[in-house]
């Protein structure tokens, strides 16, 4: 890690950094091989054929899969047609174990009363206000780099998940969060890799009562979460019930206030409870999605001195002024960019209710279909160069040519990520503070 000192040098241009990723594999595995697969790193069971093809069928001891990247047919099942695609019930369960009831897991009215009451707390204008508390998040993440020793290496994939909880606190959670940050930081990054822990009784959905060990390994962790989203609630239910004390106005007042206001199905204590969990979980991507930008960067000489000259230029003074967001252009091509490649969704999958046809191809009742933003980022027919780390394609004019549906970080249709914008602020506000003052260099 340097400190800047403002000088920038031309570089000579050079070929496009490729990053790190599984290699596809020549053919499909055995049945025993893919489960194994599917529980270390589910995206090392695609084949040369998934990166080539519109659209792959799997037959399964489970029944039909097809794994679908045609944008078309994405949009027919996301979109035009999603009330032939439910929730595929494996996906479905792995979701609500950790969490509860929640806004990912929930699903028909349940889903709407939880969307319908969280969604004030991400309108445009609500997230724009975010911007204050996000940068002063930013500022005090460099002011604590400044202090570290650069001879040395640094977990800058942890330093994220720190600076997240103080987002979410400056943010979201404005009335504090009940617990030491550090100690809260560590553990989102226990809970966000066990969330993609399976068990093979998951995938024959035998009942949960049948010990897992990664349930086991996971319940510490979900207690934790528990009693500290109940404490969080409790102390702000005390300050709600004190007139004339004002308590903070944020996401937290807002669930519980609406919860005694009636008018329409509200959330209940648990539920409230499970979205606050899950929002924490949720932030863990946005910080991943920064590491990776951050490592890109250090690969690729030429665009971090574009990204640092952007930022020096449209943040003058270190911090966001009217506009200066929307100017920010290389810096936000530069994190679609990373999303691109490393996307915070896996795979979104859903299930057949009755016969359709997707790209061309006859779909039958109870196939499930995979939509792997993965690899729908990475496939030959959608994409040049699609293993290469090229931040120009998200820059004007050529972000128009990126097909809608074959760009989905955040998923897509009414299930997108509720928070996709607040994300995609956070991150662009971190990294142009970062820059600003510092350059990070990857150590080998």
């Amino acid at each position: 890690m340097q400190i800047r000192a403002g000088a920038h040098f031309v570089l000579p241009l050079q070929d496009h950094f490729r990053p790190p990723a599984p290699p596809p594999l020549a053919k499909a595995p055995g049945p025993l091989r893919f489960i194994r697969i599917l529980r270390q790193n589910p995206i090392a069971a695609l084949t040369e054929a998934h990166f080539e093809q519109p659209i792959v069928f799997t037959g399964t001891i489970l029944g039909q899969i097809a794994v679908v990247s045609d944008p078309s047919a994405i949009r027919r099942v996301l979109v035009d047609n999603c009330e032939n695609y439910r929730r595929e019930r494996f996906q479905k369960r792995m979701m609500e174990l950790p969490f509860g009831a929640n806004v990912l897991a929930a699903d028909g009215d349940e889903w709407r009363t939880h969307r319908r009451r969280l969604a004030p707390a991400f309108t445009p204008k609500m997230t724009e206000s975010f911007a204050t508390g996000t940068a002063a998040a930013a500022a005090a993440l460099v002011e604590r780099w400044l202090a570290f020793d650069n001879r040395s290496p640094h977990d800058i994939a942890w330093e994220l998940d720190r600076a997240m909880v103080d987002l979410l606190e400056r943010t979201l959670f404005t009335g504090g969060l009940q617990r030491d940050a550090d100690e809260l930081a560590h553990e989102c990054r226990r809970h966000y890799t066990l969330v993609g822990n399976v068990s093979v009784l998951d995938f024959f959905e035998l009942p949960f009562w049948i010990p897992r060990l990664t349930h086991l390994r996971h319940r510490p962790v979900h207690r934790y979460f528990e009693r500290m989203a109940e404490a969080m609630i409790g102390a702000r239910e005390r300050l709600l019930a004190e007139p004339p004390a004002t308590p903070p106005y944020d996401l937290l007042s807002a669930l519980l206030q609406d919860r005694g206001a009636g008018g329409g199905a509200t959330l209940s204590r648990d539920d409230i409870r499970a979205n606050i969990v899950t929002l924490f979980a949720a932030a863990e991507p946005i910080a991943a999605a920064l590491s990776w930008t951050l490592y890109l960067l250090s690969r690729d000489p030429q665009w971090r001195e574009r990204v640092e000259e952007e930022a020096d230029r449209e943040l003058p003074a270190g911090r966001c002024v009217e506009g200066s967001l929307q100017r920010l252009v290389a810096t936000r091509a530069v994190i679609e960019e990373s999303l691109r490649l490393y996307p915070p969704i896996a795979t979104i999958h859903r299930e057949a209710i009755s016969a359709d046809q997707l790209a061309g191809h006859a779909i039958a009742p109870k196939t499930v279909v995979i939509i792997s933003p993965w690899l729908v980022h990475r496939h030959r027919l959608l994409w040049a160069t699609p293993d290469r780390f090229n931040p120009s394609r998200f820059l004007p004019p050529a972000r128009a040519n990126v097909a809608r549906f074959a760009y989905l970080p955040f998923g897509m249709g009414p299930r997108t990520c509720i928070g996709g914008a607040f994300a995609i602020q956070s991150a662009i506000i971190l990294l142009a503070t970062i820059v600003r003052r510092l350059r990070l260099e990857h150590f080998p």
